[in-house]
């Protein structure tokens, strides 16, 4: 790596990890918005958030991202996160998982694949939808699709489709209860 690499990863390091006061936030979201697919508008990005190939991450407006939540969309077709969107702190998300299918050859060798959910006409490896609130330290893996409405309990892990308004808790995450009033 070369002295001008080092230093611009010197210096992303200090724009993700800058304390959250207004000036810290306003850096995050301009050197986010300059590298993600999409990034919407009223995004608030708490310190030591990481958005992993960040040009396969579509974000919609009025979303928190709390401290250090990891979006990693690597190998991927590509995470979307919907409007209203609140992340807790510590969350991980994961749109791509390693091959492991050939015993011969080490894993670390065997690259990378990813689920496909069809949303919006488009492809993508992970979908988060309109108002879902996730809580602390959840994993979220490829092949997630949260619904609109839905809460993660905190320390979820969550893999599959998650029907709108549902409450999930556990490891593997289930639907324990919904938000809909029935009168």
């Amino acid at each position: 790596m070369g002295l001008i690499s080092e230093i611009k990863s010197y210096m992303v390091n200090i724009i993700i990890n800058w304390p959250c006061t207004k000036f810290g936030y306003k850096m995050r979201e301009l050197y986010y918005r300059r590298h993600l697919k999409r990034l919407g508008n009223n995004i608030i990005i708490e310190s030591g958030v990481i958005f992993g190939d960040p040009s396969s991450i579509e974000i919609g407006d009025n979303s928190l991202f709390g401290r250090n939540v990891i979006i990693n969309a690597g190998e991927c077709f590509g995470v979307f996160i919907g409007n209203y969107v609140a992340i807790a702190d510590g969350t991980y998300l994961r749109s791509a998982n390693h091959k492991f299918d050939q015993i011969d050859i080490p894993i670390q060798l065997q690259g990378h694949y990813s689920s496909e959910i069809k949303f919006n006409n488009r492809k993508y490896s992970a979908v988060i939808e309109d108002d879902v609130w996730i809580g602390a330290r959840a994993i979220i893996l490829s092949g997630t699709h949260i619904g609109k409405g839905s809460i993660i309990s905190a320390g979820s892990v969550i893999s599959s489709k998650i029907p709108p308004y549902s409450i999930v808790a556990g490891n593997p995450g289930r639907v324990i209860s919904n938000r809909i009033v029935r009168k």
